[in-house]
């Protein structure tokens, strides 16, 4: 009995969440729906969300007796509120007090306490949601961008034109991503040595992005390099458990950009972090516009849109492009190199499974990346 707290940044997959708690649960599912379609952006966004929930949950839209909608779900469902943030700003612009609002809390969540359940609730202590489409817009796009590349709480599931706007700064977030992992580089290697700051300016990298184009490079190399048909090598790279390429893929790509940092001195390894950020998420915007993405769901179907690719590749070209001013010699000297292993990933890919997937990206951008660092390493 009880329920659980779902709160987190806007656009985190907050709901999405939720609802796999929902599937997940057995039980029948009453979803307490609490927003009102104020303006067609909210209307489009209340669209979305139902069409996140199966036929079969029964769907209440309260904006605000949340009490009486929880003791008229059945008993023995699995109760989702979402969300407890436009509740209270429903009953403000309904004049209650801060006093009336917080005595109904506090009844409405006795009354969850008796069933099983997710209350979903905005973290509004680093910001709240704007009062306007245009602010709402902007803040859905930077988090869609900052939430595929980054470990930010932020994110962008559900296929809106964010994420296809998002990927056309790939390349711009990558370089920044590299320069927080020169800056690294450079502090630990003065204190230290440059092998301890090189591993110090990798384990950045990871912490950055999450590890996630690690995690891709590793479920790639389990699911292509694997034994199975299409569909069996797809399953294996859903599969959470690492095989024993996914292991030697991790290891040696650990390994190879330890070294070939160590290598460098500070100014280059600088100037090679911020341009294989930048040529790697070049690469991965390619991947994305050419070639078919192969399943059916998953957050690349947001990425894979068709609208605007030429847009999306110039906007991509010209942050990468920026970033190579660097070193513009080298990075000139990489860039064939980015080329072909992003090519040979993709033949690859579409051989073994018929097309790409969202690891596929990650290994494209963990390859290529250490391609970049590899020539920059050459003296």
């Amino acid at each position: 009995m009880g329920f659980v707290f779902v709160t987190g940044g806007a656009r985190s997959g907050k709901s999405d969440l939720a609802c796999r708690f929902g599937r997940d649960s057995g039980k029948p599912v009453t979803v307490i729906a609490t927003a009102t379609a104020e303006d067609r952006e909210m209307a489009e966004r209340i669209r979305r969300h139902r069409e996140l929930r199966p036929p079969s949950w029964a769907t209440t839209e309260e904006p605000l007796q949340l009490l009486a909608a929880v003791q008229a779900a059945p008993d023995g469902s699995f109760v989702i509120v979402d969300c407890l943030t436009l509740w209270v700003s429903n009953l403000l612009g309904a004049g209650h007090s801060n006093d009336e609002i917080r005595a109904r809390a506090e009844k409405a969540a006795f009354e969850l306490a008796r069933r099983s359940g997710v209350v979903v609730t905005n973290e509004v202590g680093l910001g709240i949601v704007p009062a306007n489409e245009l602010a709402r817009t902007f803040r859905d796009v930077l988090g869609a961008v900052m939430s595929f590349l980054t470990v930010l709480p932020v994110a962008n599931s559900d296929g809106s034109p964010g994420a296809r706007l998002g990927r056309a700064y790939f390349p711009a977030i990558g370089a920044l991503v590299g320069l927080g992992a020169g800056v690294v580089w450079i502090v630990v290697g003065a204190a230290t040595t440059p092998l301890l700051g090189a591993a110090a300016a990798v384990a950045a990298l990871c912490l950055l992005t999450g590890a996630i184009h690690l995690d891709g490079l590793a479920d790639s190399a389990d699911g292509l390099l694997g034994r199975g048909d299409a569909a069996h090598r797809l399953e294996m790279m859903r599969d959470p458990s690492l095989g024993s390429y996914g292991v030697t893929a991790i290891a040696a790509v650990l390994l190879l950009d330890v070294a070939a940092i160590s290598s460098m001195s500070p100014a280059r390894g600088l100037a090679a972090l911020v341009i294989a950020g930048g040529l790697s998420r070049l690469a991965v915007l390619a991947v994305i516009v050419l070639v078919p993405y192969v399943r059916a769901s998953g957050l690349g179907v947001a990425a894979w849109d068709s609208r605007r690719r030429g847009f999306d590749v110039v906007v991509g070209a010209v942050s990468a492009g920026v970033a190579c001013a660097l070193d513009w010699r080298r990075a000139l000297i990489a860039l064939p190199f980015v080329a072909l292993t992003a090519l040979v990933l993709i033949v690859l890919a579409r051989k073994r499974v018929g097309g790409v997937t969202g690891d596929v990206c990650g290994a494209t951008a963990e390859l290529c990346q250490l391609a970049v660092l590899l020539v920059f390493a050459v003296r």
